[in-house]
């Protein structure tokens, strides 16, 4: 699905699976770790990366101030973080020989977050994000194991886009509660 550069899309899901993925480290995401907070997924591919990366920071600013992600966070859970940003790179286009190689591209560029690299789409698929899209797709998950669909919020947007921002933080800070 490709959505529009000038429009936030919203769309309703059936269930999330916490699916293994790991980060340029090679390391597995330990999804369980991260059911005591709200989630946040930023899926981007190549053409959203930047606005994904601007998302992060805007959420990161607003719900977890005094948190300083590196990109060993995506491993653990910190104390101070309200909410759990995961930023998802899709990448369904990278063969398997080369995954190495972008693994480590990935250690060079991404030197301040940690990244859920998803070759396969296992994460992704369950969003409908290919990585081709122009956007970044948010999704809000709330705490808990088992997530239906009617508890999840996806929107395809800019993190520059108030009205996005506003809907944005009114589901986390409802989750938070």
């Amino acid at each position: 699905m490709n959505a529009p550069q000038d429009s936030m899309v919203e769309t309703a899901f059936a269930e999330f699976v916490a699916a293994p993925l790991s980060d340029q480290f090679g390391n597995e995401v330990q999804w369980k770790l991260f059911e005591s907070r709200p989630r946040v997924l930023l899926f981007a591919g190549k053409d959203a990366a930047a606005a994904a990366k601007d998302w992060g920071v805007f959420l990161q600013k607003t719900f977890n101030s005094n948190f300083h992600p590196s990109p060993q966070q995506l491993q653990t859970l910190a104390p101070e973080e309200k909410i759990k940003v995961i930023a998802v790179a899709t990448l369904p286009e990278v063969p398997s020989i080369f995954r190495g190689l972008f693994r480590s591209g990935f250690r060079r560029d991404a030197k301040d977050m940690g990244l859920a690299l998803d070759f396969s789409r296992a994460v992704s698929r369950q969003f409908s994000y290919d990585g081709s899209e122009p956007l970044p797709l948010v999704a809000i998950l709330p705490k808990g194991s088992r997530v239906e669909g009617s508890q999840i919020l996806a929107l395809y947007g800019l993190s520059s886009d108030s009205n996005l921002r506003k809907k944005v933080t009114e589901r986390i800070s409802k989750f938070l509660k």
